[in-house]
């Protein structure tokens, strides 16, 4: 598989029409080819419509009956995805999308994690995860938890005990993933339209072989 551009962001809603122009003029100039984000804040049935050519596929998971919460994904044009199947949470705290980009079998997820009671939904969530995935996992999430205090969090400490957060560290581990920066340089970046200064509340973590090849073509 070629390599590809994945950026996960919290975006704090997109019902305006103003911030989904700035979000995706952002995510333009990032050269992104697959974007999952949080808090698009849609209602089940009320997604704008996304005239942007830039990406071609979108797919939604909104609350049943609030402007609240959300997780879109929107793939590239050039992008050959292609869905097999997809499952959704109907409160809006996670999509999940299992398919093939160039015959290559691949499970692109997005979660939006509560603010309390953090740890067992993301267990409880990642275990799902597992159960209905295939091939390559793509997960972009706001998980509301710092997985290393002493090197993301100003204050170096969590109110998350250290066996709840191994437990998650595991969890993680059993999907295969790690922890990407989100700048290309290695350095690290502090999401726009944040207020926190806790980096890895919105992580992005990506299976390691994502970056097998530098072609940029598929």
């Amino acid at each position: 598989m070629a390599e590809i551009t994945v950026v996960s962001w919290n975006v704090r809603g997109l019902n305006s029409p103003q911030m989904r122009s700035r979000v995706f003029q952002h995510l333009r100039s990032l050269h992104t080819d697959i974007s999952i984000l949080q808090e698009t804040h849609f209602k089940l049935g009320k997604v704008p419509n996304f005239p942007h050519t830039y990406f071609l596929q979108w797919f939604h998971s909104s609350h049943t009956s609030s402007r609240s919460k959300g997780v879109s994904i929107a793939i590239h044009k050039n992008v050959p995805f292609t869905l097999m199947n997809s499952m959704m949470d109907p409160e809006g705290r996670f999509l999940f999308l299992k398919g093939s980009i160039a015959n290559t079998p691949v499970t692109i997820a997005g979660i939006y994690a509560p603010n309390s009671g953090q740890i067992p939904w993301l267990i409880t969530t990642l275990e799902k995860l597992q159960s209905f995935g295939e091939g390559m996992y793509i997960l972009g999430s706001d998980i509301n938890v710092t997985l290393e205090p002493q090197i993301d969090s100003t204050a170096k400490t969590s109110y998350i005990s250290r066996i709840q957060l191994r437990a998650l560290k595991k969890k993680l581990t059993g999907l295969r993933l790690n922890e990407k920066d989100l700048s290309p340089s290695g350095q690290k970046l502090y999401p726009l339209f944040r207020s926190s200064q806790d980096l890895s509340e919105d992580i992005l973590l990506i299976c390691t072989v994502i970056h097998a090849s530098t072609n940029k073509t598929f």
